[in-house]
């Protein structure tokens, strides 16, 4: 009888364990009830380092960014903005009596990334400069994110001030809230008197008149670490307006941009004298800390050494497999929302994942969990791919590579937890592959 309730009893506890494990851990990916054979684990050596990332075309965005702000991690990032301008009217001359008034070019801000804790009432202190530009731009040409363009020496306008999001007033009237730099008299007026033949067509006027390139300069005053700021390029509020009267009318003339008109952005990172210079392709620091910096900045690589081997030697079936990467919400700048992945090759090309590719459906997550602080990447088909794959006494390492999403349109950054931090109350980067033995 003795032995009878001892069955019994034991019989209870298995099955209350495996309810709870089921409820736990991939049951969505589990045949049946056989919950009581999954197994977890995340006991896999990652080597981690922060790299810098390779250019990217900037040409032709349909959002653009521009601005510069010194991060205490990053260092001082710059982004500048060079694009042609077409007429509101060609054929359109200026009269013979027009005399200056005011002149500006503008940028319709649709956000800005700046420290979290500022608040959104407050303006920005910036510097712009503008320049003419010396060399041509192509619409059918591709300009990369770290490509300079020739401008003319002389300054033909600036605005050192503050810039906020609130609406702009223009003759009084409310206006969404913009960039607006002023453009020197003597420029505007050599732009005014010049042969009209120049206004005969686009293709004339960008002959005469190449573009615009404005050059954010880093302020050096203590209460502002400067801003990056998101702009519409092709908004109306977007372009360069002269204020003109005549005997008879006071009046404007409009030079535009639109989705024919050639531009591109380049970014600028000083990492030598910022902290992450000493970091850069560093394993050993990348065990503690590893960064993630928008706008062209700087990528993870991942190396995955034992993961084949460990599961090659008996059969299993991969469940679900998951990387998880921690973030540090504790930073003064808000992180990354999402983040991509891809597979690094021999060659130093990447590819997307089996996950992404063999599904039909690309997205295999990389948000970012506000309310764990962890962004996640479902790979399963990525790790069966490399158990299948494996070659008994192989040393090769699997190299994947974590990108930010958005690198041309946010300015976002992220300092993530490596897979061995210091600090052992923090969260850890690991990859957890659940699995059923056979």
């Amino acid at each position: 009888m003795r032995l009878l309730f001892a069955i019994l009893t034991l019989s209870i506890a298995v099955s209350s364990t495996s309810c709870r494990k089921g409820e736990i851990i991939g049951r969505e990916v589990q045949v049946g009830n056989n919950d009581i054979l999954l197994i977890t684990t995340d006991s896999f050596h990652i080597s981690g380092s922060t790299v810098e990332a390779q250019t990217e075309r900037t040409d032709e965005r349909f959002e653009g960014m521009l601005g510069a702000y010194v991060d205490p991690i990053f260092g001082t990032n710059v982004i500048s903005f060079h694009s042609q301008f077409h007429l509101e009217e060609e054929g359109f001359v200026f009269p013979s009596n027009a005399v200056f008034d005011s002149a500006f070019i503008s940028f319709r801000l649709t956000g800005g990334y700046r420290e979290k804790d500022i608040p959104n009432e407050n303006g920005t202190l910036v510097h712009f400069e503008v320049y003419e530009l010396s060399e041509d731009l192509s619409y059918e040409s591709q300009y990369q994110s770290d490509q300079q363009i020739g401008v003319n020496p002389a300054l033909v306008g600036e605005y050192n001030g503050e810039v906020n999001f609130d609406s702009v007033f223009v003759n009084g009237v409310a206006q969404p809230a913009q960039i607006r730099i002023p453009l020197s008299q003597t420029w505007t007026e050599a732009i005014m008197t010049s042969d009209s033949s120049n206004f005969e067509s686009n293709t004339a006027f960008s002959s005469f008149m190449k573009g615009m390139s404005i050059k954010p300069i880093q302020t050096s005053d203590p209460n502002s670490n400067g801003a990056i700021f998101y702009f519409n390029p092709l908004s109306a509020f977007t372009g360069i307006t002269i204020h003109y009267h005549t005997s008879s009318d006071t009046t404007k003339f409009e030079f535009i941009t639109s989705s024919l008109t050639a531009n591109f952005m380049t970014f600028e990172h000083d990492y030598a004298s910022a902290p992450i210079g000493s970091i850069l392709n560093d394993t050993a620091m990348g065990s503690d800390k590893l960064y993630l910096q928008s706008t062209i900045g700087t990528n993870i690589e991942l190396e995955l050494k034992d993961i084949a081997a460990s599961f090659a030697a008996n059969p299993k079936v991969i469940n679900i497999a998951e990387l998880f990467i921690p973030v540090d919400t504790s930073e003064v700048y808000t992180p990354l929302s999402k983040l991509t992945v891809s597979r690094k090759l021999e060659d130093g090309t990447a590819e997307l994942l089996p996950d992404q590719t063999q599904t039909g459906n690309r997205i295999i997550d990389g948000t970012l969990n506000s309310d764990s602080s962890y962004y996640r990447f479902l790979i399963t088909q990525y790790v069966q791919e490399i158990i299948h794959n494996y070659i008994p006494g192989s040393d090769k390492s699997e190299i994947l590579l974590i990108s930010p999403t958005g690198n041309t349109t946010l300015a976002n950054r992220s300092v993530i937890n490596g897979p061995r931090p210091l600090n052992p109350s923090v969260s850890k980067m690991k990859v957890v592959i659940t699995y059923t033995p056979l």
